[in-house]
């Protein structure tokens, strides 16, 4: 008999086991599988950006939602711990234009064009959102790695449009304009026909200043004309953005 290590060795447990639990498909899930009996059970993870390495928040999130997967498991219910990763747009532009700068390719993005820069991108992307998925598997994750999801993803991006348009249709997203004190009568001239053909009732009217009184008639008079969640900000997009507090009809 072999003697016991005195430290515990992951590399002697964990990629073996965790090997075995891929191959037998210990955390895929099936809907046909649910029932009555067999409840389903799914947690979306929130997806870590790709931008980097996971980080001890990564690590302490993931660890939770491990458990509550597994427990679930454990408790009978159809699980899935749905993974995936996000595109962090701005973040991850701003760090692949300082690698390729760096690397003497460019001075600035528009040197290479949109075209041969979102390669660029997308390179990037794989090569640190592998790297990511590959960290969440060392540590065991029991997510449903059939399922993996990037928020980019072009199934992704139509399911986000239609939810968009969705809200829109239903009321839920308002119809702005906004008015100055200038130009008062061509602003909303050329707004009459976007209020017109607005499907919704939610109405934003902003003045870009604080004695658009102007404003305060247009308002009252959509109101009366049927679009009952009309409101007005005074002192224009900033305003309406840092107080959302709107003006008394």
């Amino acid at each position: 008999m072999s003697e016991l290590s005195k430290g515990y060795d992951p590399s002697q447990v964990e990629d073996k086991w965790y090997a075995l639990w891929l191959e037998q498909g210990c955390f895929k899930a099936d809907p046909a599988r649910v029932s009555g009996k067999r409840p389903a059970y799914s947690i979306v993870i929130p997806p870590p950006n790709v931008t980097g390495m996971l980080t001890m928040g990564h690590v302490l999130n993931n660890t939770i939602q491990d458990i509550l997967a597994r427990k679930a498991r454990m408790d009978g219910k159809e699980v899935l711990w749905l993974p995936g990763t996000d595109h962090a747009g701005i973040a991850t532009q701003t760090v692949v234009e300082r690698t390729l700068k760096k690397a003497g390719e460019i001075k600035h993005r528009n040197d290479l064009g949109r075209d041969q820069f979102l390669k660029k991108v997308w390179q990037w992307k794989e090569k640190h959102g592998g790297m990511i998925i590959q960290q969440l598997k060392k540590l065991g994750a029991s997510c449903d790695w059939s399922r993996e999801r990037f928020t980019m993803d072009p199934e992704y991006s139509r399911c986000v449009q239609q939810v968009f348009v969705d809200l829109y249709k239903k009321g839920h997203i308002p119809t702005a304009i906004c008015l100055s004190r200038e130009n008062f009568e061509h602003d909303f001239e050329g707004a009459v026909p976007i209020l017109m053909s607005s499907p919704t009732n939610a109405l934003i009217v902003y003045c870009a200043d604080q004695s658009c009184d102007e404003g305060v008639t247009v308002a009252r008079s959509l109101v009366e004309m049927g679009f009952k969640s009309t409101r007005l900000f005074k002192g224009g997009w900033k305003a309406w953005k840092d107080a959302r507090l709107p003006v008394e009809l």
